[in-house]
């Protein structure tokens, strides 16, 4: 695997860590990963996009190497740091976007708040359209949630990304690491816990509405198999956003990016080098 350059940028709420890969001369494509699993998910599919566009990757706040500032996990926070961004790499704009699950949801609004900045954008499982669940709710009761993440909480986040990236034991091990780097960095907790509480996970139907109000090329890539954001959702994207293109993953899971590359990766530099 490609040795990561992983670089720091200090933004208004902290550092961000992020990686470019390519020739910044081509169209510039910027990755944005989900709800617990940082920039790494994207591992699969970097060399491949890189011979077509600049690749920009980066780690949200709360996640992966990025500063845990002590605020409201929300979408304001998570639009603001990939303006932001944008703006101190001075990116030429408009950029290509691509979101995973949270990460999707997290592109639609911005594409919503800034369209003269995004040329096309790429969905994967994207979050937004389902209900909060109980146990979302309990987990956004301060001392409740950090005693649900305390006792069952982290190995349940690792579980889940481990049950979606495919069945190779090295992938397995080295995910598995990842994240218990990550969760040892202080606020780790919290942030996801905020998260949960105010992120973009659920209740963003109206962004997809507006979404789908503007005239843009649109990939939308989902896994049949999926178990966390269910396939059946797909349905109601295209609905609402009309100008979605969808490819379904046959035996496909959530981190379907990751699970079958060799499949996602023709479908995604097809798409970003028209």
């Amino acid at each position: 695997m490609r040795k990561q350059n992983y670089q720091y940028v200090v933004l208004s709420k902290g550092k961000t860590c992020y990686e470019v890969i390519g020739d910044i001369s081509k169209p510039v494509i910027v990755l944005v990963h989900g709800l617990s699993t940082p920039m790494c998910i994207w591992d699969k599919n970097v060399d491949a996009l890189s011979q077509y566009c600049c690749v920009v990757r980066y780690d949200l706040y709360g996640r992966g190497y990025s500063s845990r500032p002590d605020v409201c996990n929300d979408i304001n926070l998570f639009v603001s740091q990939l303006d932001e961004l944008i703006q101190t790499l001075s990116l030429p704009v408009p950029v290509h976007l691509l979101g995973l699950s949270m990460g999707g949801a997290i592109v639609a609004e911005y594409t919503v708040r800034y369209p003269e900045k995004v040329d096309k954008i790429g969905l994967i499982a994207p979050a937004g359209l389902l209900k909060r669940t109980f146990g979302m709710k309990l987990m956004s009761f301060p001392l409740i949630g950090k005693l649900l993440y305390e006792t069952g909480g982290k190995e349940a986040l690792i579980k889940g990304v481990l049950e979606t990236i495919g069945d190779s034991v090295e992938d397995k091990i080295r995910m598995r690491r990842v994240y218990e780097e990550q969760m040892k960095i202080p606020g780790y907790r919290e942030s996801i816990i905020s998260t949960l509480k105010y992120g973009p996970i659920c209740g963003m139907e109206e962004t997809y509405i507006q979404l789908g109000k503007q005239q843009l090329e649109g990939c939308l890539i989902w896994g049949e198999d999926d178990n966390v954001v269910p396939f059946e959702l797909s349905k109601r994207m295209t609905e609402l956003v009309p100008w979605l293109r969808l490819h379904p993953i046959k035996d496909g899971s959530h981190a379907v990016n990751y699970q079958k590359a060799n499949e996602v990766n023709p479908i995604l530099c097809s798409f970003f080098n028209k």
